[in-house]
């Protein structure tokens, strides 16, 4: 990625981050019940990188598209993050008889 000097800087999160990619007509309902974000602000437009805490860890969301959002997340916090969102999604995704 370039970025003009007059405007800011990259930085690589790679050793240290894990990145969790979320898409889908219900992504941001998933992500609704994690982070206090208004999705719907011109805050957190596509393009946008907001940073929050998710559940009581710091957490980057760059937000891909409407409905898609990367979640860049400390490694060690990695098998939790996977397991919440899967634990929210679940009703989705898994029929229940």
């Amino acid at each position: 990625m370039r970025i003009d000097p007059a405007f800011g800087c990259s930085l690589s999160l790679g050793e240290g981050r894990m990145r969790l990619r979320l898409s889908g007509p219900r992504s941001f309902d998933i992500l609704k019940a994690c982070v206090a974000i208004d999705w719907d602000s011109p805050q957190a437009k596509p393009g946008s990188v907001l940073q929050t805490g998710f559940h009581h860890v710091l957490v980057l969301l760059l937000r891909t598209a409407a409905d898609a959002c990367d979640i860049l997340a400390p490694h060690s916090f990695a098998q939790s993050l996977v397991s919440w969102v899967t634990d929210i999604a679940a009703p989705e995704i898994f029929e229940v008889k």
